[in-house]
């Protein structure tokens, strides 16, 4: 990242992560229900909620895409998952972006917007260690390798 870019990304995006993190919670002492590890995995794919199912608030979901769009962040995707479920998955193209602005975005055809998003290209920053390091210590864990510095 140049210097530039970095300054923006620790004084906008880190506090508005912080942000969502915070403000997702409903502010009341709702039974968020419980799911089982047998219920979530293993499974073709990941399960779906809503942020209200999981003790959020969808409303300051919505807030983030205002922000996000009124200032023009050069964000490709969203994930939210909570409880191990997905709460929102939106992939934010340049042809969802009208269709995310005028929908509620519990509506949008994810699966229009997948295809969409496939065959662009992105930069993954550190994603691809995050990757690796998972993998490292999965290796590890199933005796494959005995310790982060085998060769």
């Amino acid at each position: 990242m140049q210097p530039k870019s970095l300054k923006l990304f620790i004084l906008v995006f880190l506090p508005l992560t912080l942000a969502i993190f915070i403000l997702t919670s409903s502010g009341q002492a709702s039974e968020i229900p419980k799911i089982s590890n047998s219920d979530i995995f293993p499974t073709d794919g990941w399960l779906t909620s809503t942020p209200e199912e999981q003790g959020m608030n969808s409303t300051y979901i919505s807030m983030m895409y205002d922000f996000i769009f009124d200032n023009s962040f050069d964000i490709d995707s969203v994930l939210i998952a909570r409880n191990g479920v997905i709460v929102e998955e939106s992939y934010l193209e340049d042809s969802v972006v009208n269709e995310a602005l005028t929908q509620p975005h519990f509506s949008r055809n994810f699966e229009t917007c997948i295809y969409q998003a496939q065959g662009k290209l992105r930069n993954w920053y550190s994603t691809t260690k995050s990757v690796t390091s998972i993998l490292i210590g999965i290796a590890i864990q199933n005796g494959f390798i005995d310790n982060v510095s085998q060769t």
